[in-house]
């Protein structure tokens, strides 16, 4: 299994409620995601008691990552949650100490010298919010144009973000050809950074 392509919280992200002490909620971007659609509406979404707002990964269960998350007591038929577009409800995280369980948890796994860096946020990241995801409608994030060349310019065009996550991003030459001409109609030509780091 690619978990490679499974896209969560990594561990700058659980600095968020200390970065940002005087807000309640926040939508968080990753760097490989565009905005197509209009966004506003993400911060009156009443996620009851979640504290994440996230798009489901319905592909892969948690039991299907047992290997990674065997130590722990989970639900084995719960659904991945991916990062790329989140609402985030900091004031929640905090009120439940989130990050601190995440610390514990990374902590436990370091005793395990051959897990990588990534491995251990996965498992850690996949723990910390358990039963605290809100599922966002499909229509909010298209994922997977970094490495999936199945999916349709319909599901593209419709969905308010798209989220190149996966090795084949699309500033780099081995990025999925149809889908480029999505990210270039929102580069900024001629611009110096473009330029030096010819990026094209």
């Amino acid at each position: 299994m690619k978990t490679e392509y499974i896209s969560v919280f990594g561990h700058s992200h659980f600095l968020l409620p200390n970065l940002l002490p005087s807000l309640n909620r926040v939508v968080v971007l990753d760097d490989d995601l565009i905005v197509q659609k209009d966004l506003s509406s993400l911060w009156n979404l009443n996620m009851g008691s979640k504290v994440i707002g996230a798009a489901q990964f319905r592909g892969v269960t948690l039991g299907q990552l047992r290997a990674y998350i065997a130590e722990h007591s989970f639900n084995i038929n719960s659904c991945v949650w991916l990062s790329g577009l989140n609402v985030v409800e900091l004031e929640k995280w905090r009120d439940l100490g989130i990050t601190g369980l995440y610390d514990q948890l990374v902590q436990k796994l370091q005793k395990d010298s051959l897990t990588s860096q990534q491995l251990k946020s996965l498992p850690a990241s996949l723990h910390a919010f358990e039963d605290l995801i809100y599922p966002l409608e499909d229509s909010w994030i298209q994922s997977g144009l970094g490495y999936d060349y199945g999916i349709s310019s319909f599901d593209i065009e419709n969905a308010a973000t798209l989220h190149y996550n996966g090795v084949m991003k699309p500033w780099l030459d081995l990025g999925i050809h149809d889908y480029k001409s999505y990210w270039t109609n929102y580069m900024t030509n001629g611009e110096r950074f473009m330029t030096e780091c010819n990026i094209h």
